[in-house]
């Protein structure tokens, strides 16, 4: 059963994956394609991720990685064929057979880790080292899907290095034992979405935008990642849902990297702390951010163009009391 009320609630379970093929795989020439901006030590990666495992372990908190739970979700009746067929279409036919033969374990260490060519490169572009390229970014599982309440949102990918981690988080919550059949609250790709999806008119949106603030308040970033066409798609799912959230703040960001997703900005720590960057949230800041507050009750009287309130004070009108959490120079530090 899924259920997320609040980012600083009690963790239970919590979805993940480790570093693995996918990222020892990389070379300079693939980095930027792939939005990272520097090779990654797999195996320190791997070290890291795994103490941070054992220690959410000794805490009470079960993790399950996506890779494994996509594998099981691939046991099940239906979900092969389902998931190849929406595949297919961007895969070498080369590679067909490999992926159709391929057990269910197997399968999904390809569609993770890339297949690379069997011969030597002729080049340094990323389809001369692999005809099915790996998902590296897969490690970064708030993006691909938004668990709200008891129900999931999918994500639509900004950029085509990620488009094929939401086809998989697809799998997952449709297919899984344990996961599959939990209520979707918004799938943007869903086929009857698909005059919608050309140009400047596909919905894009990524978790790392949206922040659950409580039962009745969601924050989301209009950025980079998340932008005004699945901010309308959200907002108007919400609408619909029976006990979403009451209250929907997008907050605009700089369309900077630095600034990719609301999360670089903001992470709530407590009922009533948050940590945020100044320059961005608070009013008058070097990089302000602009932020409508939206009733998901009553989409159609909002407009999703922007004003300029304080972030701080927007929250609390809302009936959200969150004050920054501010470093304090002591008299030695300052000395």
């Amino acid at each position: 059963m899924l259920q997320v009320t609040s980012e600083v609630g009690r963790l239970r379970d919590v979805l993940m994956h480790e570093p693995g093929h996918e990222v020892d795989s990389m070379v300079p020439a693939m980095m930027e394609e792939l939005l990272f901006d520097d090779i990654v030590y797999g195996d320190r990666a791997r070290e890291e991720h795994r103490r941070l495992r054992q220690t959410m372990k000794l805490l009470g908190v079960e993790s399950h990685d996506a890779q494994d739970l996509l594998a099981e979700s691939l046991d099940q009746d239906g979900a092969r064929t389902w998931l190849l067929e929406i595949l297919m279409g961007d895969i070498p036919g080369e590679l067909r057979p490999r992926l159709e033969q391929a057990d269910s374990e197997t399968l999904a260490a390809m569609l993770v880790g890339g297949v690379r060519r069997d011969e030597e490169p002729s080049g340094i572009e990323i389809e001369e080292f692999f005809p099915d390229p790996a998902l590296p970014n897969h490690c970064f599982q708030r993006d691909p899907q938004i668990v709200l309440g008891d129900g999931v949102i999918f994500g639509a990918m900004a950029t085509p290095a990620r488009y094929r981690e939401a086809l998989l988080a697809r799998a997952i919550f449709r297919f899984h034992p344990r996961f599959g059949g939990a209520p979707v609250w918004l799938d943007p790709l869903h086929p009857a979405h698909n005059p919608l999806l050309l140009g400047i008119h596909r919905p894009c949106i990524e978790g790392g935008d949206v922040i659950v603030v409580s039962r009745d308040i969601v924050l989301v970033g209009h950025s980079q990642r998340t932008n005004r066409t699945g901010i309308q798609y959200l907002t108007r799912a919400l609408a619909r849902a029976q006990g979403a959230p009451r209250w929907l703040i997008v907050v605009s960001l700089p369309r900077r990297r630095a600034y990719m997703h609301l999360d670089t900005v903001i992470t709530p720590i407590d009922r009533d702390a948050c940590l945020l960057f100044p320059p961005v949230l608070a009013a008058g800041g070097l990089d302000e951010a602009r932020g409508p507050t939206r009733s998901t009750c009553t989409t159609r009287t909002h407009s999703l163009v922007p004003r300029r309130p304080d972030q701080r004070a927007a929250r609390k009108g809302r009936g959200l009391r969150a004050d920054p959490v501010r470093r304090q120079r002591s008299d030695r530090a300052a000395a």
